[in-house]
Protein backbone atom coordinates (compact mmCIF):
# COMPACT_ATOMS: atom_id res chain seq x y z
CA UNK A 1 0.00 0.00 0.00
CA UNK A 2 1.62 3.45 -0.70
CA UNK A 3 0.99 6.49 1.06
CA UNK A 4 -1.21 8.11 -0.47
CA UNK A 5 -3.23 5.40 -0.21
CA UNK A 6 -3.34 5.00 3.36
CA UNK A 7 -6.06 6.40 5.65
CA UNK A 8 -5.66 8.59 9.34
CA UNK A 9 -8.46 8.92 11.41
CA UNK A 10 -8.40 12.32 13.10
CA UNK A 11 -10.61 12.93 16.35
CA UNK A 12 -11.23 15.79 18.30
CA UNK A 13 -11.76 14.68 22.10
CA UNK A 14 -13.95 15.96 24.86
CA UNK A 15 -15.96 18.03 22.43
CA UNK A 16 -18.12 19.79 25.49
CA UNK A 17 -19.60 24.00 25.81
CA UNK A 18 -16.57 24.21 28.22
CA UNK A 19 -14.30 23.72 24.99
CA UNK A 20 -16.16 25.30 22.09
CA UNK A 21 -13.84 27.66 21.16
CA UNK A 22 -10.69 25.53 21.32
CA UNK A 23 -13.08 23.13 19.24
CA UNK A 24 -13.78 25.69 16.87
CA UNK A 25 -10.21 26.82 16.31
CA UNK A 26 -8.77 23.03 15.83
CA UNK A 27 -11.81 22.14 12.90
CA UNK A 28 -11.08 25.45 11.20
CA UNK A 29 -7.28 24.42 11.30
CA UNK A 30 -8.31 20.77 9.77
CA UNK A 31 -10.45 22.46 7.14
CA UNK A 32 -7.31 24.49 5.98
CA UNK A 33 -5.26 21.98 5.55
CA UNK A 34 -7.77 19.41 3.91
CA UNK A 35 -9.25 17.40 6.59
CA UNK A 36 -12.93 17.76 6.25
CA UNK A 37 -14.15 14.46 8.62
CA UNK A 38 -13.42 13.90 11.92
CA UNK A 39 -14.57 11.99 14.86
CA UNK A 40 -16.10 14.38 17.40
CA UNK A 41 -16.17 12.85 20.84
CA UNK A 42 -18.87 14.37 22.35
CA UNK A 43 -19.49 14.54 26.41
CA UNK A 44 -23.04 15.10 26.83
CA UNK A 45 -23.14 16.52 30.52
CA UNK A 46 -18.90 17.79 31.19
CA UNK A 47 -18.44 16.94 34.75
CA UNK A 48 -22.24 17.40 34.68
CA UNK A 49 -22.49 20.89 34.68
CA UNK A 50 -22.11 22.09 31.21
CA UNK A 51 -24.85 19.91 29.10
CA UNK A 52 -24.66 20.16 25.43
CA UNK A 53 -28.41 20.29 24.75
CA UNK A 54 -27.98 23.87 26.61
CA UNK A 55 -25.28 24.97 23.93
CA UNK A 56 -27.20 26.03 20.77
CA UNK A 57 -23.89 27.14 18.88
CA UNK A 58 -21.96 23.54 19.63
CA UNK A 59 -25.40 21.45 19.22
CA UNK A 60 -25.39 23.03 15.86
CA UNK A 61 -21.39 22.68 15.06
CA UNK A 62 -21.68 18.76 15.94
CA UNK A 63 -24.67 18.47 13.98
CA UNK A 64 -23.02 20.31 10.84
CA UNK A 65 -20.34 18.10 11.29
CA UNK A 66 -22.37 14.96 11.10
CA UNK A 67 -24.16 16.43 7.91
CA UNK A 68 -20.65 16.46 6.44
CA UNK A 69 -20.18 12.92 7.19
CA UNK A 70 -17.99 13.53 10.20
CA UNK A 71 -18.44 10.60 13.17
CA UNK A 72 -19.65 11.24 16.50
CA UNK A 73 -19.00 9.35 19.49
CA UNK A 74 -19.80 9.21 22.64
CA UNK A 75 -16.61 10.01 24.92
CA UNK A 76 -18.11 9.52 28.47
CA UNK A 77 -21.52 10.86 29.30
CA UNK A 78 -20.06 13.36 32.22
CA UNK A 79 -16.39 12.61 31.66
CA UNK A 80 -15.93 11.75 35.57
CA UNK A 81 -14.66 8.29 36.70
CA UNK A 82 -17.00 6.42 37.98
CA UNK A 83 -15.78 3.31 40.79
CA UNK A 84 -11.77 2.98 41.68
CA UNK A 85 -9.31 2.92 38.95
CA UNK A 86 -8.04 -0.08 38.53
CA UNK A 87 -4.82 -1.27 37.12
CA UNK A 88 -0.91 -0.55 38.14
CA UNK A 89 0.42 2.19 40.56
CA UNK A 90 1.59 3.28 37.36
CA UNK A 91 -1.39 3.82 35.50
CA UNK A 92 -3.67 4.68 38.46
CA UNK A 93 -1.56 8.11 39.17
CA UNK A 94 -1.29 8.80 35.44
CA UNK A 95 -5.21 8.58 35.61
CA UNK A 96 -5.61 10.68 38.41
CA UNK A 97 -3.35 13.79 36.97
Amino acid sequence: MSWSERRVIVSVHDVAPPFEADIRAQLRELDRIGVDRVVLKVVPNWHGAHALSRSESLSELVRERCDRASQIVLHGYDHRPHGPWLGSHVRRARAAL
